[in-house]
């Protein structure tokens, strides 16, 4: 507290001034070394992140959002997430997807929600690649396009993402969004397949055992499909009962 006061009062904005503001917010937030003071949380949230502290802006949004310390403000909130996100605040990843699904996103523009959503993506974000690609899919906040779809799940599952991976198999296997392609869709299967992805496991077994656009292979097959019943999803119990009758 005695080491960050004195730099959190300097008159210049200076990157030692606006970190000291935040770590003092922070102790008032947290009560490190001082009483809980919401009131004193937000008075240096508020100077840390006028003075440039992206974090600080972040919290701030999340605080306006819940109304945690504040009064609750869905427009203070959009302005420091707005803000979070144009100094590229990845940390903001944390409070999107609750904001997104939380009741209170009925009072935020959509148009808006996807926009923080798709510069995050552009940021090269794993997890907002994948929410672009399931938003244009759907057509959930945005128009659909499996096109778009497709590209923005093709990015996610380029950096391993098992949920992007399954998807864009599914769209390659039915020829949306892009040009029917079978084997493409079985080489995301099997990758999101080893990474645990049930429903990917159960359509890898069935390519293995019907061995379409894959060598047939019915020990592959059973292994596949075993591995996606014990996560207890029912297509693959399902398709696994069916293989153990005919053996």
């Amino acid at each position: 507290m005695a080491i960050f006061t004195p730099l959190a009062k300097e008159k210049n904005s200076s990157l030692w001034r606006r970190t000291a503001q935040y770590y003092l917010g922070g102790m008032y937030s947290i009560a490190a070394g001082v009483e809980y003071d919401a009131k004193k949380m937000i008075f240096w949230y508020k100077k840390a992140a006028a003075n440039g502290h992206v974090v600080a802006m972040s919290d701030l949004a999340s605080f306006y959002f819940t109304g945690e310390g504040v009064e609750q403000s869905n427009q203070k909130a959009i302005h420091w997430f707005k803000v979070a996100i144009e100094q590229g605040e990845l940390t903001l990843m944390e409070h999107l997807p609750y904001m997104t699904h939380h009741e209170l996103a009925d009072n935020i523009d959509r148009k808006q929600m996807f926009e923080w959503w798709l510069t995050m993506a552009k940021k090269n974000n794993i997890f907002a690649q994948y929410a672009v690609g399931m938003m244009y899919h759907e057509g959930d906040f945005t128009k659909q396009s499996y096109e778009r779809s497709a590209s923005w799940y093709g990015k996610a599952a380029i950096q391993g993402d098992p949920t992007a991976q399954n998807n864009l198999a599914a769209l390659y296997g039915k020829g949306s969004g892009v040009a029917k392609n079978e084997k493409i869709a079985a080489h995301w299967y099997e990758r999101a397949a080893k990474q645990g992805h049930e429903n990917a496991q159960n359509n890898m077994g069935l390519y293995l055992l019907k061995g379409e656009f894959v060598k047939q292979d019915r020990i592959k097959a059973e292994y596949w499909l075993r591995q996606s019943a014990e996560q207890g999803y029912e297509p693959a119990i399902e398709n696994l009962e069916l293989f153990l009758a005919e053996k």
